[in-house]
């Protein structure tokens, strides 16, 4: 016994896709996409022999438009079983938004006017010789139309980022050549620094001997003079 999914799949697979309702006499193009007669009517020019089709803009000649007989003897079934209502809740079904107007389904879209419309508003003459998508296909135009736009500025985006990941780089290799600058100076002064420190040991050193030295001379001469007060002092004594 088929499950709910599968009959609502067969029956969206029985949808014209311009008005999106169960095929009424469906006619199949060369390219083999079928749609409703009244719905195929607006894609031939008046007075012209040829048209495009909805789905794939392929060209197609009226004398080569064929009935669909199996998908127009489906479709009849799929009317009689009423499998264009009622679809099961969660089976995917659109639900569409209604005509306040004619109070018919919103199934189309037109490029003109850049709208949602009913195939009622579709034949009327505010909309004669306008083009008309699917809200489905509208949706994804327009997607694609938004994609399109996007590009610039998602490439601006990867090409801001770039140039902030190189000035990141840029950031870190400065820090990193200015703590290596520090370092080299603080060991450079440093060893200017032990320089110093030896050279101030070795002048304190040579100040230190030099002293020393004047010292013993100094004591030397005083002990020299000492003993020579002594003995004047001794030869005075006598004297006396």
């Amino acid at each position: 016994m088929a499950s709910d999914q599968d009959v609502s799949s067969l029956a969206e697979d029985l949808l014209c896709p311009i008005c999106l309702s169960l095929f009424r006499e469906p006619r199949m193009l060369e390219c083999g996409h079928s749609f409703c007669a009244a719905c195929l009517e607006p894609c031939v020019p008046r007075g012209q022999r040829r048209g495009l089709c909805p789905e794939c803009r392929r060209p197609f000649a009226l004398r080569s438009v064929a009935t669909n007989w199996a998908l127009r003897s489906l479709a009849e079934e799929a009317r009689l079983l009423k499998l264009d209502q009622g679809a099961p809740a969660g089976s995917g079904r659109t639900t569409w938004s209604i005509c306040p107007e004619h109070q018919e389904p919103l199934k189309l879209f037109c490029c003109q006017d850049e709208g949602p419309v009913c195939v009622i508003c579709r034949d009327l003459p505010q909309h004669r010789g306008h083009d008309f998508l699917t809200v489905a296909n509208a949706v994804q135009k327009y997607q694609d139309k938004l994609t399109a736009s996007l590009a610039p500025l998602t490439e601006h985006l990867n090409s801001t980022t770039e140039v902030q990941r190189h000035q990141q780089e840029n950031l870190v290799e400065l820090e990193t050549c200015t703590q290596d600058l520090l370092g080299y100076i603080s060991e450079e002064f440093e060893a200017l620094h032990q320089i110093l420190r030896e050279q101030e040991e070795d002048m304190k050193g040579d100040m230190m001997s030099l002293e020393e030295e004047n010292r013993e001379e100094m004591e030397e001469r005083l002990k020299e003079l000492d003993e020579e007060v002594a003995s004047r002092c001794e030869t005075l004594s006598r004297v006396q």
